[in-house]
């Protein structure tokens, strides 16, 4: 089993069309931060974190300085791997005791087929990242597409030497957090907003890491029957 907490290697992008509203509509939950609304969606291919923000623009963000807003998705094991082990709202990042439900799809290289092959496998780890709301349109919409994939799965094959391509789950607890004004220097401090001290610090500083973060955690689920590598499916979000 893939036996450790690893932040995956992450394919991320801003995809070039914003949303529609009736595209964000279809999210489970929008959250309101101030001025900005945030809307997320989760689909398939592997686990795609797809969050639509209205009214960040702030002109006192400066990427280079890493005062913008900031998200991080992040997908949770919901099954037991140990005993007594309970995964109904685990959350905890260091938690290797609750697996991640799906299917690893492998190829075979020495085949002359280069069709992924699939089959039932259980993640033992936390996939995260974070990423800056940094590229927006000129209304303040910002689209941001987080894809969690491992880098690696030395033991999702059948074979030890078949290529791993891709990990898909059918059920996993999702999480997403937002920093309204990036986080400091050395990331100890989530800021309210993208005003920083000479000393590269929130201004004020909050009296917790966690004071201005706001998260959404919900309950994925999907039918992986017949599921294709990379397809994009919406997942079915229920809220924790």
């Amino acid at each position: 089993m893939f036996k450790q907490v690893m932040t995956a290697l992450f394919a991320l992008s801003l995809v070039a069309m914003f949303w529609t509203e009736a595209n964000a509509a279809t999210c489970l939950k929008w959250s309101t931060i101030g001025g900005t609304k945030t809307c997320l969606l989760w689909s398939t291919g592997s686990e795609v974190c797809n969050a639509v923000s209205t009214g960040v623009g702030n002109p006192k963000c400066d990427p280079a300085l890493e005062t913008c807003p900031a998200i991080t998705c992040a997908a949770f094991g919901t099954v037991p791997l140990a005993n007594n082990v309970d995964c109904t709202n685990n959350f905890d990042p260091d938690n290797t005791d609750c697996g991640i439900k799906g299917i690893a799809f492998c190829r075979n290289p020495a085949s002359k087929s280069s069709k992924a092959q699939g089959q039932p496998f259980t993640l033992d780890t936390v996939l995260t990242e974070t990423q800056n709301i940094d590229t927006c349109d000129r209304n303040g919409r910002c689209v941001n597409t987080i894809e969690l994939d491992p880098q690696d799965c030395p033991d999702c094959c059948i074979n030890p030497n078949w290529q791993f391509i891709t990990f898909t789950a059918s059920e996993f607890n999702a999480e997403l957090v937002i920093c309204p004004g990036g986080y400091d220097v050395n990331n100890e401090f989530c800021c309210a907003d993208s005003s920083r001290t000479t000393d590269n610090k929130c201004d004020p500083v909050p009296p917790t890491a966690t004071t201005n973060e706001i998260t959404l955690a919900q309950r994925c689920t999907v039918d992986l029957t017949n599921y294709k590598p990379r397809y994009a499916i919406p997942y079915n979000g229920q809220p924790l």
